[in-house]
């Protein structure tokens, strides 16, 4: 069975707690696509899954000006999966803060954490994850992923990632990555013919879009599906036109738009 949950993120606080059953997947879409700022804004996740269930969380985050994130995996079933990933585009005096803690218990369990965004002006970041491998997970995989180029002297990004393993079997890996585009890079599409800010254009869309199949509703759901809180402008918020397809050049979603316009 599959559980769809797609919202905009239109309140200062949303808490959401999970228990997902054996089998069950479940998956969730979180944007504050709106034309206006939101002044403070706190979502929080608490997820606890069972024998083979799995959760999918994507977050885009563009317009709340100070912004805290807690999200904590529990992973307790064997065979359980989480996918987990928060997309930002933050510019003048824009805070976020986002906490992640990834807990195996059970066996053969996996979990991917990655948190990436471009930020400018004197955006300010924060990342503090934690996977830990409980005794008994045997075979468990863990990763932790954290990039965020920084186009600007005056933003600030602060990565703190750590892990805690009490089980010898098991697979487990993070990552931090703070820094400017490759000068290569814009070289490269300078030598092509392209002028230095439209070269910054492209390299910033080939950023974001590479997530973006992720913030698509899922049209192959099964009837025991449903959808959660939102009006059909929040979904095409999310979805962009209807013609968009994952990795196209001709790719026109909004919120894609939305991202890349926070920092060109």
């Amino acid at each position: 069975m599959n559980n769809i949950a797609i919202c905009t993120l239109q309140t200062m606080q949303k808490s959401v707690n999970l228990v997902i059953e054996s089998g069950v997947v479940s998956r969730h879409v979180v944007t504050d696509h709106l034309d206006e700022l939101l002044p403070l804004a706190h979502l929080s996740y608490r997820v606890v899954l069972h024998d083979s269930a799995q959760f999918e969380l994507s977050v885009a985050l563009t317009q709340v000006q100070d912004c805290t994130i807690d999200i904590e995996l529990d992973l307790q079933g064997d065979g359980a999966r989480a996918d987990v990933i928060v997309l930002y585009g933050l510019s003048g005096q824009q805070n976020l803060k986002i906490n992640t803690i990834q807990k195996h218990y059970g066996k053969q369990t996996t979990s991917a954490v990655v948190a990436c965004g471009i930020v400018t002006g004197q955006a300010y970041v924060a990342y503090q994850g934690m996977i830990s491998l409980q005794p008994g997970s045997k075979r468990a995989d863990a990763k932790q992923e954290h990039t965020t180029i920084v186009l600007s002297k005056q933003a600030k990004v602060v990565s703190i990632p750590s892990i805690e393993v009490l089980h010898h079997d098991v697979q487990c890996c993070h990552g931090a990555a703070i820094g400017q585009f490759h000068e290569q890079q814009l070289w490269y599409l300078q030598s092509r013919g392209f002028e230095k800010n439209v070269a910054y254009q492209m390299l910033v869309h080939s950023f974001f879009a590479e997530h973006m199949h992720r913030f698509l509703p899922d049209t192959g759901s099964n009837k025991n599906s449903f959808t959660l809180v939102v009006p059909d402008s929040a979904v095409s918020a999310i979805a962009g036109s209807e013609g968009w397809k994952p990795g196209s050049s001709d790719n026109n979603s909004s919120l894609l738009e939305s991202l890349c316009q926070k920092i060109l």
